[in-house]
């Protein structure tokens, strides 16, 4: 199982938005898969009794609090307000496109028509001027969408060492009822306390046979 693809396809993306947006899904991603595992398993301890131990309940905290303190809606918010492109050609064929589809229902959509062809007039002929026309996006803002990306392929990196090593045998395999758990590799209660009661009904019965015998 690939638990990065929404990173890798983040490096091919042609637009800002979508970028921000594949970064939001791969959030999303990791932090259900934390939730799923605590919920099945239990708060986990994982690399125990070193200096690198971590939970499952503090990889939540750790993926919570970094989005708190850097929420993505911030980068999709500047894209917005500050118009940046990341691709100016692809730009204007996306443009050029949603125009055609549109002339289809040309009645309905007048005023959207006129808005984009506008717009493709406007970039057509400065499409290498792009830059000074303020549609590049700012250093500030590449530095802190580069960061997300790195920050968020650490966390990757993290979760995908929890994901494939949750299910090792003989550690938390959990069944219906707790009866029935068995914890690294050790007995339940319920099969000990059947051993028991199997043991003591064994030796009542040598012990009325041997008295007999006597």
């Amino acid at each position: 199982i690939s638990y990065n693809n929404n990173l890798i396809l983040f490096k091919d993306s042609e637009t800002y938005e979508e970028q921000v947006n594949l970064l939001d899904k791969q959030k999303n991603l990791i932090y259900k898969g934390y939730e799923d595992i605590l919920d099945k398993y239990g708060n986990k301890i994982f690399n125990e009794g070193t200096s690198e131990a971590f939970s499952i309940s503090e990889c939540i905290a750790e993926v919570r609090n970094f989005f708190y303190e850097n929420p993505l809606s911030s980068l999709t918010a500047e894209i917005e307000n500050k118009g940046y492109v990341k691709n100016p050609t692809f730009s204007l064929e996306k443009i050029n496109l949603e125009i055609e589809s549109l002339l289809i229902k040309k009645e309905d959509n007048e005023r959207k028509i006129n808005e984009l062809t506008n717009l493709f007039h406007t970039l057509y002929g400065y499409d290498v001027e792009v830059v000074t026309l303020g549609q590049e996006a700012s250093e500030e803002f590449l530095n802190r969408l580069n960061m997300f990306y790195n920050r968020i392929n650490e966390l990757t990196d993290t979760y995908t060492f929890v994901a494939r090593n949750t299910n090792k045998a003989g550690v938390y395999v959990t069944y219906n009822t707790p009866a029935y758990v068995l914890k690294n590799g050790g007995l339940t209660l319920f099969i000990e306390l059947l051993i028991s009661i199997l043991a003591g009904a064994v030796f009542r019965i040598l012990a009325v046979f041997f008295k007999k015998e006597g």
